[in-house]
């Protein structure tokens, strides 16, 4: 038992984020937004399925109702949003006002509704998993209760980035993130990092080992024991590519002790993998879009003529507040010249 997986996956995509925000990367963090409201997704899927389920099989009574109507209500925009039809059907036999009977063909209709819709909501079967019965012996899911096989996988977040400034072109890296929490000491996994990577390699498809990166720290979480936090940094080709790695990481990974078998180390919980991240760098665009090599000339000449004519205007309205403008009428030396003649007649 522990911290549900989930748990884990958000405070990683929370980690990630903050980092994206720090470095003022703000486009980034909408895709990890998107993430993170995936998997704060599962849990409404899972209270809902497990309140259809007493009200269905264990002779759940009001309370029961009311709490499944209220998981219900808060994941039921999404079911919406990809099918109409199967937000009916949960809304139907969740809603606590409901004169529907619960039965096991009204909770196997609200399972298939939300199994219907998990691609579009960017969860699995595999992440709301079923209803475990741990009273069992042995230990089994309950009676129609077991998780899906068949779920697509999740779609792509959507790409939303900010336009780029003229003359700078946008590339995007892609890459997935596997936090493992092992016993093995750091100075031991780093002894062994080149066999490690390897390992990792062969467990995923497609993924060589200079695309793998490590990174290896003491485990603050055992404290006063001796253990390690190990990142895998995994670059990956595009966006598509990304999320292959981590379906492959998902299924090679899938617990702490197939991830033992797999790394040749004792990890202590459940890997964390980040579905994936993304680093926005900017390079020079193409030539079109650079400013010709004279105009930086001109702009400057042109600024210090400006400059010069407004420091002349000046200089003139100064001086004709004075008295003593800079051009004098040319008109008054005539009057002069006239009344000199007219005196000496």
């Amino acid at each position: 038992m522990g911290q549900a997986k989930v748990n884990y996956e958000v405070f990683e995509l929370f980690r990630l984020g903050a980092a994206e925000l720090i470095a003022g990367r703000c486009a980034n963090v909408v895709p990890i937004k998107n993430q993170i409201v995936q998997r704060m997704t599962v849990p409404l899927v899972q209270g809902t399925l497990r309140y259809a389920y007493k009200m269905a099989y264990l002779s759940g009574g009001d309370k029961e109702k009311a709490e499944g109507g209220i998981f219900a209500a808060a994941v039921l925009p999404q079911v919406h949003a990809c099918s109409a039809t199967h937000a009916t059907t949960i809304y139907t036999n969740m809603n606590y006002n409901s004169a529907v009977t619960p039965s096991s063909a009204t909770f196997l209709a609200v399972k298939a509704a939300f199994e219907a819709c998990y691609g579009a909501m960017g969860i699995t079967c595999a992440d709301v998993g079923g209803l475990w019965n741990t009273g069992a012996s042995p230990a089994a899911y309950y009676l129609d209760a077991g998780p899906c096989s068949t779920s697509p996988p999740p779609a792509p977040p959507p790409r939303i980035t900010s336009p780029s400034p003229p003359g700078v072109a946008t590339t995007y890296e892609y890459s997935v993130t596997i936090e493992v929490f092992v016993s093995d000491t750091p100075a031991s996994v780093s002894a062994n990092e080149a066999t490690i990577k390897t390992n990792l390699a062969n467990s995923l498809s497609g993924v060589a080992e200079s695309a793998i990166t490590i990174t290896v720290a003491s485990h603050a979480r055992l404290r006063r024991l001796s253990g390690s936090r190990i990142l895998f940094t995994i670059a990956a080709t595009d966006q598509l590519n990304a999320a292959s790695i981590e379906g492959s990481a998902n299924t090679a990974l899938s617990s702490a002790s197939v991830a033992s078998t797999v790394l040749g180390l004792t990890v202590t919980a459940d890997p964390v993998i980040a579905v994936f991240s993304e680093t926005v760098r900017t390079t020079p665009g193409s030539s079109k879009d650079k400013m010709p090599g004279w105009a930086i000339p001109v702009i400057i000449v042109c600024a210090l003529l400006c400059a010069l004519c407004a420091g002349f205007s000046g200089i003139m309205m100064m001086r004709e507040k004075q008295g003593k403008p800079i051009f004098t009428n040319l008109e008054e030396p005539q009057k002069s010249t006239v009344s000199a003649t007219s005196a000496a007649s």
